[in-house]
């Protein structure tokens, strides 16, 4: 299933402003998101856990460890991600236990603010190291649960190793915050076949309300279609979803997230819930 989905089917007012080039401080940035891409320019690390409701007698569960860290001087840092997934699938008296660790993703972070009116670039390279499960039915379990977080859908291939590349300006004016994600995908070495290059193009908007804020949330994947002499080689694939997230602020940041899919290629989806954590150092 996961081949067949891959085929077809991440304070109420502002502060002082940092001079151009440099991170400013966390009070400064808008809260974090929840589904799209989570890199910003705070020092962070967490978890957070995703149930994946399916059609038919299955639990699929996501887990990932997440940090980041970016120096305050030079808004350059660097990241990591350990992604998790846990299936059970029952049948009459019996139930299959499959569990899959996805590719660790690590990289380097350029975050610096552009002027003064609080808008931020952050920047990332990345690579997947080959960690994920050989099996084809933790690929399976790995790549439908990635759909909790579509800017890493393709991080559980096994034996893959993936080139990821993404920019997000993000805005604040008041009480009012906004990012736009901008991702591209490259597979340099991949176990089984090839995989196509994949975009990843994300937004948010939402309300500090002080000690919290509200968010609405789209993703959205693009796969196109492989060309050879002009004829169609390979048929492209988009997946779209929303989510409706929320995030308290502190030391110690909770999060929650209801993540719909809005498209047929993740038909097999009823809704994702995601919840988590992350601590500032």
């Amino acid at each position: 299933m996961a081949a067949a989905m891959t085929s077809r089917v991440a304070s109420a007012q502002p502060g002082t402003v940092a001079p151009v080039g440099t991170a400013a401080s966390s009070t400064d940035d808008p809260p974090g998101f929840v589904t799209i891409d989570r890199l910003d320019a705070s020092s962070r690390f967490g978890i957070d856990v995703s149930y994946i409701d399916l059609d038919g007698d299955a639990t699929l569960l996501r887990a990932e460890l997440a940090a980041r860290y970016v120096d305050p001087a030079t808004a350059v840092g660097g990241y990591v991600q350990v992604p998790f997934a846990f299936a059970r699938v029952s049948g009459g008296d019996r139930s299959e236990t499959v569990t899959d660790l996805g590719n660790i993703e690590i990289g380097g972070i350029y975050a610096p603010t552009v002027d003064a009116t609080h808008l931020r670039l952050v920047l990332h390279a990345g690579i997947t190291l080959p960690t994920a499960e050989d099996g084809g039915n933790e690929a399976e379990v790995g790549t439908i649960a990635n759909v909790a977080r579509l800017s890493e859908f393709l991080n559980s291939l096994p034996g893959a190793v993936t080139l990821k590349l993404g920019v997000a300006p993000v805005f604040r004016s008041g009480v009012f915050f906004a990012r736009v994600n901008l991702g591209f995908e490259r597979n340099l070495d991949v176990k089984n076949g090839s995989i196509p290059d994949v975009v990843h193009l994300g937004a948010g908007v939402g309300v500090d309300l002080g000690g919290s804020a509200v968010m609405l949330e789209s993703a959205n994947l693009l796969v196109p279609d492989e060309r050879h002499d002009g004829e169609v080689t390979r048929q492209g694939l988009t997946l779209h979803e929303l989510a409706v997230s929320a995030r308290w602020h502190g030391a110690v940041s909770p999060f929650a997230a209801v993540i719909v899919p809005l498209d047929d290629d993740l038909k097999l989806v009823k809704v994702a819930l995601t919840a988590g954590a992350e601590f500032a150092f």
